[in-house]
């Protein structure tokens, strides 16, 4: 048998198999549209779903930047079937680039050292910002500490809920961190705090956190100024990395000595804050893609808006870059083989 022809054979068998695994219902209910973050597993089986298919393209004759274009145009019409046709399916983007980055790994695997590791680092990062419990069993919780290097609070702590469960100043019971660990599935957590505000320290205050009892936070309330920073424990966390760090400029620019309510809810690839009192109504959001992935290695303060948006960007590029050269640079050489 050609080798042609075992290539065409081999492409229509995998563009079988991708039906099959893609467009089969999975229950009598419309799935939708999520943008909640897949696990590393569903990534990766949504790599080596299309590597095979980038493979046979490439023994074709396909050029890898058409690769890239065929993967991305099948990838986007199986999206679309499975949000309007397919019940029990859900149409993810994540899902797109996972597909279109296994079909191009297939298509330049010669190039491939650099180049995947990178971009797959990049595509994973944006479920690793998902919080997620620590393995511990029994939490502290922790209203406006001293730690070292930290400015005390000038104002007044006056309630603190994870989860929807109060939250005192003391360690808590196992029954307690069972039910905020409950709320985890699927995961998100959602932490508010009560309190009065006090004049904005120079340095940065703790405002109020739940510890996991072994050094770590599960989520903690830090003020810097008239900022805002949150950091919590993601999936990134439990595996070596960093804690993600989220700064609101200017939320808690309020009036000194009101009732303030403090409440993030992060989950869905989503980060929300609101601050709320008599008199004002600030409200922050973030949308924890996979160009956001650098929180998991930034060592420092969480930057301002304008640094987060340069930082987000050098992160996109030097994970995506290499990728983008190999696909060029294969290109333009085999232009220049059949020009020969």
């Amino acid at each position: 048998m050609s080798r042609p022809r075992t290539a065409r054979l081999l492409a229509l068998a995998v563009l079988a198999g991708i039906a099959v695994a893609t467009l089969t219902p999975g229950s009598p209910t419309r799935g939708g549209w999520s943008i909640g973050w897949p696990s590393t597993a569903d990534i990766a089986v949504n790599l080596l779903l299309f590597l095979p298919l980038g493979l046979a393209l490439r023994h074709l004759g396909v050029r890898p930047l058409q690769v890239l274009v065929l993967a991305t145009l099948l990838s986007a019409g199986i999206e679309l079937t499975q949000f309007l046709v397919v019940p029990g399916r859900s149409a993810s983007p994540w899902d797109l680039a996972a597909n279109v980055l296994g079909a191009t790994a297939g298509a330049t695997a010669p190039g491939l050292a650099l180049a995947l590791p990178l971009a797959a680092a990049w595509l994973v990062s944006g479920p690793l910002l998902a919080p997620v419990a620590p393995p511990s069993e029994q939490w502290w919780g922790q209203w406006a500490h001293p730690f070292a290097g930290t400015t005390p609070f000038p104002g007044q702590i006056l309630d603190v809920r994870f989860n929807q469960v109060p939250t005192a100043d003391v360690e808590l019971s196992r029954s307690e961190t069972a039910a905020m660990r409950a709320g985890f599935s699927p995961p998100e957590l959602i932490f508010h705090v009560e309190l009065r505000t006090g004049r904005p320290a120079s340095g940065r205050s703790h405002l109020a956190s739940i510890a996991d009892g072994q050094g770590g936070a599960v989520i903690a309330f830090w003020q810097r100024g008239s900022a805002l920073e949150t950091t919590w424990h993601a999936r990134g966390t439990a595996l070596g990395l960093r804690s993600p760090a989220v700064r609101a400029d200017d939320l808690l620019a309020v009036p000194d000595s009101v009732a303030a309510s403090l409440a993030t809810w992060i989950g869905d690839g989503h980060w929300f804050t609101v601050a709320e009192g008599a008199f004002y109504d600030r409200r922050a959001g973030l949308v924890l893609g996979p160009w956001q992935g650098w929180r998991l290695l930034w060592p420092l303060a969480p930057p301002g808006e304008w640094l987060a948006w340069l930082l987000s960007l050098v992160w996109t590029g030097a994970c995506l870059a290499p990728l983008g050269v190999l696909l060029v640079s294969s290109g333009m050489s085999r232009r220049r083989r059949r020009g020969a």
